[in-house]
C-alpha cells in the first residue's frame, strides 16, 4: 500500500541520483523520505517545528531543513536521516540553498562577466564557452542558456543566468528583458551593500559614543568624589559640598554622559521602514 506524505507538504528535494524525494510537512514537524522506484514513503523523520525549505548537499551527504518557527536548520545525515545538528539562524527562515562555486572565468558566466556583454546559447552542449562540471555538481543538464552582466559604476559584480525555457525557445526579446532586470539587481546590490557599510559606520559610531559617555560620566563621578573628599578632609560641613564648584562640575558631566548614552542608544541603525533589499 503506498503512503501519503504528511499534511501541509511545502518543500520538495530530490537527491543527484534522483532516486529518493525529501518532502517538509509543515504541519506535521515532519521529513518525508519518498523512494522514487517505488513512489512509496521510506521514513518520516522529527525535525523542527514548521518545516519549510529542504535541501540536498551535491554530494548528497547532507540534508537541511529550514524550521520556521524555531528559526533554525536541522542538518540531517542523507542515507540514515540522523540528526547531525540543529543550528540556530534568523528570523522565519523559509528557504535553504546549497552554493556551489567555479572559477570565474569558466564558462558562458564567466564570458559574459570578463567581456561585459549579454550572451544567449541556443545549444550549450556546443557552445565552447560551456563550462559541464556545473551540470555535474548539480545535477542538471543545461541545454540553453540566456546571461546578462550585473553593472555598476565600480564594474561589473556578477551576473544572471536563466536556463532551459519551458514553453519556447529563448530569443533576442527575453536576452534584452534579462538585461533590463539585470541592471536592476545590480542598482539593488549596491544599495544593499551601501546600507551594510552605512550600518556598521554606525554600529561604530554608536560604540565609541557609549564608550566616550562612560568615560565623561567616569571623570564626573571623579569629580563628585574628590569633591567629596576635599570637604571631608578640611573638615568642612558636608551640606557645603554641594555648593562646591567640583561637585557642580561632577554632577554636569555625569549628566551630560548619561544623555550621551541614551541618544547613541535611540540612533537608528536603518531609516524606518526601509530594508537593506528595498531597490
Amino acid at each position: 500500500m503506498r503512503q501519503a506524505p504528511g499534511a501541509a507538504r511545502l518543500g520538495v528535494a530530490v537527491n543527484p541520483a534522483g532516486t529518493r524525494v525529501f518532502v517538509t510537512n509543515y504541519a506535521d514537524d515532519t521529513l518525508s523520505v519518498l523512494g522514487t522506484a517505488s513512489n512509496t514513503v521510506l521514513a518520516t523523520v522529527r525535525v523542527g517545528r514548521q518545516p519549510f525549505g529542504v535541501a540536498v548537499h551535491p554530494a548528497s551527504t547532507r540534508l537541511y531543513v529550514a524550521n520556521v518557527k524555531d528559526d533554525s536548520l536541522s542538518v540531517l545525515e542523507a542515507h540514515t536521516q540522523a540528526a547531525v545538528a540543529t543550528v540556530p539562524v534568523g528570523d522565519n527562515p523559509f528557504g535553504v540553498a546549497e552554493e556551489t562555486t567555479f572559477p570565474a572565468h569558466k564558462g558562458v558566466a564567466g564570458w559574459v562577466l570578463q567581456h561585459d556583454r549579454a550572451a544567449l546559447v541556443e545549444d550549450a552542449g556546443s557552445d565552447p564557452r560551456f563550462y559541464a562540471e556545473v551540470d555535474r555538481v548539480t545535477g542538471a543538464t543545461t541545454r540553453t542558456i540566456l546571461c546578462a552582466p550585473l553593472r555598476t559604476p565600480g564594474g561589473n559584480i556578477g551576473v544572471v543566468e536563466v536556463i532551459n525555457p519551458l514553453r519556447r525557445p529563448f530569443d533576442a526579446a527575453d536576452l534584452a528583458f534579462l538585461e533590463a532586470m539585470a541592471a536592476d539587481i545590480a542598482v539593488a546590490c549596491e544599495k544593499a551593500r551601501l546600507y551594510d557599510r552605512l550600518r556598521r559606520e554606525a554600529a561604530d559610531l554608536r560604540r565609541l559614543c557609549r564608550t566616550v559617555a562612560v568615560g565623561i560620566a567616569v571623570l564626573g563621578l571623579v569629580f563628585v568624589v574628590g569633591a567629596t573628599y576635599t570637604q571631608l578632609a578640611l573638615a568642612l560641613p558636608l551640606r557645603e559640598v554641594a555648593t562646591r564648584p567640583a561637585m557642580l562640575i561632577g554632577g554636569l558631566l555625569g549628566v551630560t554622559g548619561v544623555a550621551i548614552a541614551a541618544i547613541a542608544g535611540r540612533w537608528p541603525i536603518a531609516p524606518r521602514g526601509e530594508t537593506a533589499s528595498s531597490a
